[in-house]
């Protein structure tokens, strides 16, 4: 029997193939554990300002066995498929069924850090990496500071991007043996970005993938030969452009319901020059992807220092946005350190590192022009916003660079492994010295900060460099333990077969020093307990839901920073006590408040300009406002009243989810607009609808009011059955946000749905007893799910024809 064939039988053989990926396996749950207590819960930013809610209100409709297309709670109602974030699709949806929400809503954010470890994992060895660096690759990218950031505080941004080298690995498969089986697995693995609600993913990895495979492609042949590069190229270029179509194919039950949604938006002209601006890397925080905690936003101040937010990197680095959007971007000096030796593993080492640089300036924004040239080259990314995602594939693709480095480094060239003793060496010394001399100049070196800084505060300058000093004492062990496994390669030279084990080791070290401060967590209990706010609403009106609904305004917030909480929690308990969107929706009241990331432009408007009206019509029953919203006189004269808690509080008498509208004028939007701000608006008795919808209400010829509401029922959160009775035609008006989705039949037979009064839902409808009935389908999910299958019939079809045309 073959020596080979024995080793594969020997249990220890197998065992050592296996330990890699088991102690990749075991980082994750030595940097997960601690979130994992079931005491806590994840609480930072739109984790539970957007997603907590909203996931909930999936969880409890799958409970019910619905799929919930549609949410009532939010926006006075909104498409979960159009709003694209809610991911209402991606596998990891089936958590909710599995276990308590509580647990599955924290394994839908943490399980993206394992998961991207594991696709790089499987990347690296793709790459031609051992085992053992393969498994470092898997750290540096599944650990690093990005990723685990925005585990935390969004969603999207983690999972999208967590399968992103799983998506790579597929399409490199696929193009080393082509056929449809290999096709669907690539394509699938690319289409979760977009079903992770993170289509921007899609696009790096098409990007990194295409591009690479390409120029591997184009460079296998003789260097001589231009022609046969060039075919291997094109070839090569065809099979990319099929796994990208194929995606989007695979994707379309997302994103054709999204891109119906975008057409409605401000977004499809692109973001804004502001929101372009918005949380982007500054170019001095680019030595963050390398120095770990200094170029951070750390979650609390240092001890003994107070600040009025605890954070320097707002005082030097971002002070225009007021935040970092993640809150860390390193990947660790060890990780940076063993990625240049990568240029000595070829040509993808190299097309790693350059492409890895290009990401990491990128990730400035507008700062350095990278980023609006790649927007130039792919123009689909001028609709996402923050310069801080290009951190994602910047990480990634230091990571995979690190475990090519690995090879070269620590492998059998024992020039490459003295040059890594000797950098890593040095700049161990070199971060210990400039530690040491931040004693001696600590005084020159804060004057010389609080001149450069924002406000000009001593604290943030005491901040930063104690925050500066713990990165520098942190990469000096870094460094040093990675010059000792050099130096121990170089002595026992084969004997120690283990050094690039020992390597991701320090890589380990180096991410669970940083990324489990990002994984922030608060007791379950706060998150859930009833706001103040929401108790004393519920005294003044009851139950909420089907009832009334709260208008709060975004952006401002209640409480002060509080020194006792932090400023983390305390902007937590700002935002949940006062209600903003969506935290009461955790409350169990209906919100008429835009928050969600696709804005209806025209729903948005309505409420800036004619707000009245609109609380009218969406059945707005209060409006909460800050302390500083409103000034006292304008408070008192518009009928608000100072809440014991500090807020202004409008209440306004309770209207029908149903009404009949007798006159309707049809109007271009600025008519609209305008004849709803008009005194004379008579909102129950008035409605305006498109220009293009006249001959759908030319019926209706105007009369006094109908006073009698139809009666409206509500049997799930997508339909809603309307007895009306009408003694002339009229439009039926009903208080629920308009999406092209809603389809409506009147008595069985279909009817028009108009968009009316630029919010709400309008069906024309006869004199005389009727039932109607509304029915929301978003708007190009039949046909993603149609083109689905089309798509995994032809990959069946061709699969079959192989079949029938390979030799028995």
């Amino acid at each position: 029997m073959p020596l080979a064939s024995l080793a594969r039988k020997d249990p220890r053989a197998k065992l050592a193939r296996a330990l890699p990926l088991l102690c990749l396996l075991a980082f994750f749950a030595a940097l997960l554990w601690p979130a994992l207590d079931p005491e806590v819960q994840l609480y930072y930013r739109d984790t539970t300002r957007l997603y907590y809610p909203v996931k909930r209100f999936i969880a409890e409709e799958l409970q019910r066995g619905r799929l919930p297309f549609w949410d009532p709670w939010t926006e006075a109602g909104t498409s979960l498929l159009g709003q694209v974030t809610p991911a209402l699709l991606h596998p990891f949806t089936l958590l909710y069924l599995l276990f308590s929400f509580e647990w599955a809503f924290k394994l839908n954010h943490l399980l993206a850090l394992p998961l991207a470890g594991l696709g790089t994992y499987l990347l690296s060895r793709r790459l031609g990496t051992s085992r053992a660096a393969a498994a470092l690759g898997g750290i540096c990218y599944g650990g690093c500071g990005y990723l685990a950031s925005m585990a935390a505080s969004n969603l999207p941004y983690a999972v999208g991007p967590a399968t992103v080298p799983l998506a790579i690995e597929r399409l490199l498969a696929f193009l080393d043996a082509p056929g449809p089986w290999r096709l669907f697995l690539a394509s699938g693995a690319l289409a979760l970005c977009a079903y992770a609600g993170e289509p921007q993913s899609m696009l790096f990895a098409g990007l990194i993938g295409g591009l690479y495979a390409v120029t591997r492609a184009a460079g296998g042949a003789a260097p001589g030969d231009a022609k046969a590069r060039a075919r291997r190229g094109l070839r090569c270029a065809g099979l990319v452009a099929l796994w990208g179509t194929t995606a989007l194919l695979l994707s379309a039950p997302a994103s054709f319901p999204a891109a119906a949604r975008l057409t409605h938006s401000r977004r499809l002209g692109g973001v804004s020059r502001t929101e372009g601006a918005m949380f982007s890397v500054a170019p001095a925080r680019l030595f963050g992807y390398a120095l770990p905690l200094a170029f951070d936003d750390p979650t609390e101040p240092p001890p003994g220092i107070q600040l009025p937010w605890s954070s320097p990197y707002r005082e030097y680095l971002s002070w225009e946005t007021l935040a970092a959007f993640s809150d860390s971007i390193t990947i660790g000096p060890a990780a940076a350190l063993l990625a240049l030796f990568a240029l000595g593993a070829g040509r993808k080492g190299r097309f790693l590192l350059l492409f890895a640089l290009v990401m990491a300036l990128a990730s400035s924004g507008d700062a350095l022009g990278v980023q609006g040239a790649l927007i130039k080259v792919l123009p689909p990314l001028r609709f996402f916003r923050y310069g801080e995602k290009y951190a994602g594939p910047a990480s990634l693709l230091i990571g995979l660079a690190a475990a090519l480095g690995t090879e070269v480094a620590l492998g059998a060239a024992r020039r490459a492994t003295w040059s890594l003793a000797a950098l890593s060496g040095s700049l161990a010394a070199a971060a210990g010295a400039a530690a040491l001399l931040l004693g001696p100049f600590h005084e020159a070196a804060v004057r010389w900060l609080i001149e450069r800084g924002a406000s000009r505060g001593r604290p943030f300058a005491e901040s930063f460099l104690v925050t500066l000093e713990a990165g520098l004492l942190l990469t000096t062990g870094l460094c040093a333990a990675l010059a000792l496994v050099a130096l121990l390669r170089v002595r026992l030279g084969e004997r120690l077969s283990v050094a690039p084990a020992l390597a991701a080791l320090v890589c380990a070290a180096s991410s669970l020093a940083v990324a489990p401060r990002q994984l922030l967590v608060l007791p379950t209990e706060v998150i859930k307990e009833l706001s103040p706010l929401a108790a004393d609403l519920f005294r003044r009106a009851g139950p909420s839901e089907g009832r009334w609904r709260l208008f709060t305004n975004t952006d401002t917030k209640a409480v002060p920073y509080q020194e006792e909480l932090g400023e983390r929690v305390s902007g937590f308990v700002s935002t949940r006590r006062s209600l903003l969107p969506q935290f009461e929706t955790i409350d169990r009241i209906e919100s008429a408040s835009q928050y969600f990331t696709v804005g209806d432009s025209l729903y948005g408007e309505a409420l800036r300009i004619a707000p009245r009206p609109l609380f009218e019509l969406l059945d707005v029953r209060f409006a909460l406002l800050q302390p500083l919203d409103l000034p006292k006189a304008i408070a008192r004269q518009r009928g608000f009243v100072r809440l014991p808690q500090g807020y202004w509080l409008g209440q306004y008498a309770p209207q029908p989810r149903a009404r009949l509208a007798v006159k309707v004028l049809a109007l271009d939007a600025a008519g609209q607009a305008a004849a709803l701000v008009a005194p004379s608006f008579e909102v129950g008795r008035e409605a305006t609808v498109p220009l293009e919808a006249a001959g759908a209400v030319a019926a209706i010829k105007g009369g006094e009011r109908i006073d009698r509401a139809p009666a409206l029922q509500r049997p799930s959160t997508g339909e809603i059955a309307i007895s009306s009775a009408a003694p002339r035609p009229a439009l039926l008006v009903v208080s629920e946000h308009f999406d092209e989705g809603w389809q409506a039949t009147i008595d069985g037979a279909d009817a028009k749905v108009l968009r009316t009064d630029l919010a709400v839902l309008g069906v024309p409808v006869p004199s005389g007893e009727h039932e109607v009935k509304l029915r929301f389908v978003p708007q190009g999910l039949r046909s993603g799910i149609v083109t689905l299958a089309a798509t995994i019939v032809a990959l069946l079809a061709w699969a079959a024809r192989r079949r029938k045309l390979s030799p028995e």
